[in-house]
């Protein structure tokens, strides 16, 4: 695996957090949906196609998903390889999908990584949030309300201007130094979830 410039990796790193999320809400809804729909039509009979559809969609997100692994360990992730329909017909073409266990597996990841997606997300968020505008904080924080029940104030630290720039510009430096770190250990849990369950080098 070739070492990226820290930049690159960070913004990448950031990138997967951020955009997997959105990722992810568009899956689950569109997942869930299918699912429910199919359950609910087994009985007439078109529910089976609909569930396969419901896997089949799966599918791509998750070579989505591998894709984006790919891009933050910065070499291709292996894709399983998924039953051949060419020596199948009719309905055994049909309904292979649905014996096959890394279509379920594809099917449960894009259900359920909508939550560590979404934690991914809120911290990404908060950190780069926090970070950027702490940092800053000498360009916007005088326009601020100034009750005198500030952070520095309830701290104990005074209720002036001057106390509170200190400490909303010295959190907001913790915050954008750690901001890397932050969206690197977001990546690194998130691709090991999504290397277990959609791809075959998760040992690796």
């Amino acid at each position: 695996m070739q070492k990226r410039p820290f930049p690159r990796q960070v913004g990448t790193d950031t990138a997967y957090s951020l955009g997997g999320f959105v990722v992810a809400v568009i899956r689950f809804v569109l997942l869930v949906t299918l699912f429910s729909v199919g359950l609910g039509t087994l009985v007439i009979g078109i529910g089976f196609p609909i569930l396969v559809l419901a896997l089949y969609v799966a599918r791509r997100f998750a070579d989505i998903e591998r894709h984006w692994v790919g891009a933050v360990r910065g070499r291709p992730s292996v894709r399983p390889a998924y039953r051949s329909l060419e020596d199948r017909s009719g309905l055994k073409r049909l309904l292979t999908p649905l014996a096959e266990a890394q279509s379920w597996r594809d099917f449960l990841y894009g259900v359920f990584a909508f939550i560590p997606a979404t934690i991914a997300f809120v911290l990404a968020v908060t950190w780069w949030v926090a970070g950027v505008g702490g940092t800053l904080y000498f360009l916007w924080g005088w326009s601020l309300p100034t009750d005198g029940h500030t952070l520095a104030y309830l701290l104990g630290l005074g209720s002036s201007y001057r106390a509170d720039l200190i400490l909303e510009t010295t959190i907001g430096v913790l915050f954008l130094l750690t901001a890397p770190l932050m969206s690197r250990l977001l990546a690194v849990t998130n691709t090991a979830i999504s290397r277990s369950m959609l791809t075959t080098d998760w040992i690796g």
